[in-house]
């Protein structure tokens, strides 16, 4: 650094980066119906550019992808000031079980057929 004379005046540069990041937040649907995030993925990108969730998903066994959830955020534009931040819900698979009793159908199934549909939560989280 130079001592700043009348002269030569003091001059600063400022480095800009060019490059933005943006998350990738992947929401989970725990057991209870809420939704919990279970990790983040951090990409960086040219500041300014339109970025999507798209190809960008973790497929886990048990759960779906659910882009009709409201708060979902699929696509935005990058900037060096703010991260931004998009995310991606995934609802639990639901699978339907049928059953038919042999014998006596057991008290409390509310029915008395003795065929009766449970729908069953995979419980991953």
């Amino acid at each position: 650094m130079q001592k700043a004379t009348q002269d030569e005046p003091e001059v600063i540069f400022y480095y800009v980066p060019k490059t933005a990041i943006y998350h990738v937040q992947h929401w989970y649907e725990r057991l209870n119906g809420e939704f919990g995030l279970r990790c983040i993925d951090t990409f960086n990108t040219a500041s300014g550019q339109l970025v999507t969730t798209e190809g960008k998903e973790r497929l886990v066994d048990g759960f779906t992808l659910d882009t009709s959830i409201p708060e979902t955020v699929a696509g935005g534009t990058t900037n060096i000031q703010n991260v931004l931040s998009l995310k991606l819900y995934y609802t639990r698979n639901v699978h339907n079980v049928s059953y038919v009793y042999e014998g006596t159908v057991p008290a409390g199934t509310g029915s008395s057929c003795r065929i009766q549909t449970i729908s069953i939560r995979k419980m991953l989280l």
